[in-house]
């Protein structure tokens, strides 16, 4: 990836106007973070603080704002690898991005402006790697995976999977992880599914036989005592699931690991 140029909440002041008018050497991503003015393939369309887009280099590339300091993050760049072609393929170009929770994004650009302004050994490898992250983050959003009216429920719901695999302990019943995020059970069920092709329950299983394989492996408790650490109330059940899994019974895969 050619990395031209970089900057986070670059202020420009009052009245300020960027435009390319037959595109530019570059492509271009802007994170707004005021009210203005962005030219698209829809023609002019008014951002709000948190839209994004990604400009064509072959495009107009242009965006206005008069009232208030228009202050913007951006990366002006050139794929050069097959991959990074293929992953900006993906992008719906000069195309206004909005209501998408762009936390991950922001996250990514200051990393990637941190490693542009340093002197790094490995810089232009960091640089590579975030930039081709942040296109990829894009372009989930770009294919509509999630629907800009769903971007906060996805949120929501990658959070809940998060702790369900940091303590799978919690959670047992698909009733109450419906009521946690405050939506109807079947509606739960479908949304965990299209989010993470997978179905809730599944997903329970998982994350306790992999905390068990950790604590099989790394500690000398006693069997049940792990069963009830990973939130099955009985040995036996707990030895049954596992074996199902691993085809192997939990004191065989701690021998085995040892």
């Amino acid at each position: 990836m050619q990395i031209n140029q970089t900057q986070i909440n670059h202020n420009c002041g009052k009245h300020f106007r960027f435009c390319f008018e037959h595109g530019s050497e570059d492509y271009l991503f802007v994170l707004f973070k005021c009210d203005c003015t962005v030219y698209t393939k829809n023609g002019y369309l008014k951002a709000r603080s948190g839209d994004f887009a990604v400009f064509d280099r072959n495009l107009k590339q242009e965006y206005f704002c008069e009232d208030v300091d228009f202050i913007h993050d951006y990366i002006r760049f050139i794929p050069t690898t097959d991959l990074e072609k293929s992953i900006l393929s993906r992008i719906k170009l000069h195309h206004l991005f909005t209501s998408f929770d762009t936390t991950e994004i922001n996250s990514i650009l200051q990393l990637g402006v941190m490693e542009f302004y340093s002197n790094n050994q490995y810089k232009n490898e960091m640089m590579d790697h975030l930039v081709q992250a942040l296109l990829i983050k894009i372009s989930e959003c770009s294919m509509n995976l999630f629907s800009q009216e769903n971007s906060e429920m996805y949120v929501k719901f990658l959070n809940f999977r998060i702790d369900l695999h940091s303590n799978p302990q919690k959670y047992s019943s698909i009733t109450s992880a419906a009521n946690t995020l405050l939506i109807s059970k079947p509606y739960f069920q479908s949304l965990y599914k299209s989010y993470f092709g997978i179905t809730f329950m599944q997903d329970v299983i998982s994350a306790r036989i992999q905390k068990a394989k950790q604590l099989l492996r790394f500690t000398q408790k006693p069997i049940y005592d792990i069963a009830f650490s990973c939130g099955y109330s009985n040995t036996e059940h707990f030895t049954r699931q596992f074996k199902k899994e691993t085809s192997l019974s939990p004191t065989a895969y701690r021998t085995k690991q040892k």
